[in-house]
């Protein structure tokens, strides 16, 4: 009897040790500093120069769009962020129509990159849409700073 009382607040003592030592770790998401929306356009514009072979033009075209789009989907973060902490949910009606406008905006996109793009890049482009998983290295995972939505 007495060791299993023994067993029992040794196990309790282990696991209240392991969860103050995951208290003091900092949290992963919190480790990682985030990035300007230029430096993000930057870095997908040249990604994409390596694997499609942009001139200049083509460039220019592919970083203003790009930064365009990371503009925006900061400030729609931010937005997103404050509502969360004023404790505001989306009805459903409104999650409808945010689900549409990023369905818009991903078709608004496609069509920006096809009059950029000539007809062998838009296709490489589309099939490195398609397959995440290569474009994104050993780790399998998402890249550190979500640059992962382009998938170049």
């Amino acid at each position: 009897m007495k060791t299993k009382i023994t067993v029992m607040l040794a196990i309790l003592l282990m696991g209240t040790a392991m969860a103050q030592d995951r208290k003091d770790r900092p949290n992963r998401k919190g480790d990682r500093t985030e990035i300007s929306a230029e430096q993000k356009a930057e870095l997908i514009t040249k990604k994409m120069t390596l694997k499609l072979d942009l001139n200049k033009s083509q460039q220019d075209k592919v970083m203003a769009l790009h930064l365009d789009n990371f503009s925006k989907m900061e400030t729609k973060r931010k937005e997103l962020k404050a509502n969360r902490e004023d404790g505001k949910r989306l009805t459903k009606e409104e999650r409808h129509d945010q689900k549409l406008a990023m369905l818009d905006h991903k078709i608004e996109m496609k069509n920006e990159m096809k009059s950029i793009l000539n007809a062998e890049q838009f296709e490489k482009w589309e099939a490195s849409k398609k397959s995440p998983r290569k474009m994104k290295g050993k780790r399998g995972g998402k890249d550190s700073h979500n640059l992962s939505l382009i998938h170049i």
